[in-house]
């Protein structure tokens, strides 16, 4: 009786001092992580209520630390988040882009009798490599001549701008090429330096304002396309010159009304493939246009109310709160579009749990690429996967996303709204290798 008595005492006395040993390495922990927050704040001249923080243990499925959990922030692009999430559940990973050309057959001459329809796809990384292969699959089918207009059918959506005038100018359009990027080419001109658009779809660019007292000039430079359809429409007559494919006509805009039958397809960009680029790049192209898609494509009625749909996944889906979100935009270009940390961590969370690889994998990695490239510290490389948010103008700086330590996975966000947040920068790499360093401890 006394053994077993004796015996139960230990017992009991281990789980106490077991329970206690956790207490206080999670307090611990707690409080280290807290001086660490609070003293970046401090060195970058940021107040406690500019700045937003938590750091949840997924594996554990407990909270770590967090501050001003419960407010609204301004989070630039870690609205991509919101954006990616609500993407990948309405539409398959696999979903590939397929642009349609319509028209009657050739004749034997290779001639097309009629008009020939194009329509665009909605695929915002349509490229040039794209563009070739679908006039060079026209000229495969049998294409030499076009007896008529080419119709390029362009309402998928209802194409948008949003800030114009500016470098951050996003034109959305079912048809587009290129990012509506046109990359133009050095040359010269009674020797000062000129760019020139090797498909002449645009003026000749002299001395572009970023490139004035440029000790070296690079050989190419990107501009902003102010009109995507035209580009495009311009693109594509180069590229049937290109292939020798002659049309009596005009390439101008028009409606696919189902009357000449379906040629072929031509294959673009899987959804992965965007997603991959617009989380790893923070393309704001790439998350308007998509939320645009999705509603073209999957939720028809929500056309020209796409925001609708990331509202409703969040709060009905994820478990969002409707009061800690305030969007206005699909990518966080706007200052309007905020979110509490809390909403954020809620959706990083349960992308985790679920296993979504795709999202998880079209994160930029720490030191490996996209905007985490030159996060290179040793102590962080690799170990760190998040979506970045800037907007410097408006002094907002903030990284959501996953830290792996030890043998667990924690979810994280960091969001300023100081006109300090420029600064952030500083220590941003210094603040996760503490945090990294005191959740291997």
């Amino acid at each position: 009786m006394k053994k077993r008595l004796k015996k139960r005492a230990v017992i009991f006395i281990a789980a106490v001092l077991t329970l206690f040993l956790l207490y206080f390495v999670g307090h611990t922990e707690r409080y280290r992580v807290r001086h660490e927050v609070l003293k970046l704040a401090a060195a970058a001249g940021i107040t406690k209520q500019d700045i937003g923080f938590q750091l949840y243990d997924v594996t554990k499925n407990k909270y770590i630390y967090s501050l001003n959990k419960n407010n609204k922030f301004a989070i630039a692009s870690i609205n991509k988040i919101f954006t990616a999430s609500t993407i990948l559940y309405y539409m398959a990973p696999d979903f590939t882009f397929s642009t349609v050309v319509a028209s009657v057959k050739p004749d034997k001459k290779g001639m097309v009798n009629g008009p020939l329809y194009i329509i665009g796809s909605g695929d915002p990384l349509f490229s040039y490599q794209n563009m070739d292969d679908l006039v060079s699959k026209m000229y495969a089918t049998g294409i030499k001549k076009i007896k008529g207009d080419i119709i390029l059918d362009n309402t998928l959506f209802k194409p948008k701008r949003m800030d114009e005038g500016t470098l951050s100018t996003v034109s959305t359009s079912p048809a587009l090429v290129n990012l509506n990027l046109a990359q133009l080419k050095r040359s010269s001109l009674k020797g000062k330096p000129i760019y020139i658009d090797p498909y002449g779809c645009m003026e000749t660019l002299v001395n572009e304002p970023q490139l004035v007292n440029v000790p070296v000039y690079p050989e190419n430079i990107s501009a902003h396309i102010e009109s995507p359809v035209d580009y495009y429409m311009c693109v594509l007559k180069y590229a049937l010159a290109g292939k020798k494919i002659k049309f009596s006509g005009k390439i101008r805009l028009g409606v696919y009304e189902h009357k000449e039958p379906v040629l072929f397809n031509v294959d673009s960009n899987s959804v992965r493939t965007v997603l991959n680029y617009m989380l790893k790049e923070s393309s704001n192209l790439v998350a308007e246009q998509m939320l645009q898609v999705v509603a073209a494509y999957k939720v028809p009625s929500e056309k020209e109310h796409e925001l609708k749909l990331v509202d409703g996944f969040l709060t009905n889906m994820i478990g969002v709160n409707e009061e800690d979100l305030a969007l206005s935009d699909a990518s966080g270009l706007s200052y309007q579009t905020k979110a509490t940390p809390s909403a954020i961590i809620r959706t990083l969370n349960s992308m985790y749990k679920n296993n979504n690889y795709d999202f998880l994998n079209a994160l930029p990695v720490s030191g490996i690429d996209g905007t985490l490239k030159d996060f290179t510290n040793y102590k962080i490389k690799g170990k760190i996967k998040a979506k970045t948010g800037t907007l410097l103008d408006s002094g907002v700086r903030g990284l959501a996303g996953y830290i792996e330590a030890g043998h667990d996975v924690y979810s994280f966000v960091l969001i300023v709204n100081s006109p300090n947040s420029r600064d952030m920068s500083f220590y941003e790499q210094d603040l996760l290798e503490k945090i990294v360093s005191i959740l291997e401890n």
